[in-house]
């Protein structure tokens, strides 16, 4: 038995990415982009507190790479959190769909 081949490509789902608007909601609603930008302000809030005069460049840089790392690790329960109240917004009751 041969398998069926296809003579055309079918036509592509109006949910295939690549759009700016596919894009903006999907970072919206992924927990890793706010988990990101949760552990980024972190790191930018708690760094300047924390820095000692006689630091280098690379050792600041060094210090911001942590602090976004820790945050990162951190933000999860709150990431989700965020994710599932901003679902529950914008989609309303079609937020459960899709999952």
């Amino acid at each position: 038995m041969t398998k069926k081949r296809r003579t055309h490509d079918p036509a592509p789902s109006p949910r295939a990415g690549g759009s700016l608007g596919y894009i903006v909601f999907y970072l919206l609603f992924s927990p890793d982009f706010w988990r990101l930008l949760i552990g980024v302000g972190a790191a930018a809030w708690v760094a300047p507190r924390i820095f000692q005069p006689e630091m280098s460049a690379v050792v600041r840089g060094m210090l911001y790479i942590m602090l976004t790392a820790i945050g990162w690790a951190a933000s999860g329960v709150p990431a989700r959190w965020l994710c599932r109240k901003l679902k529950q917004l914008v989609l309303g009751d079609r937020a459960g769909r899709g999952r």
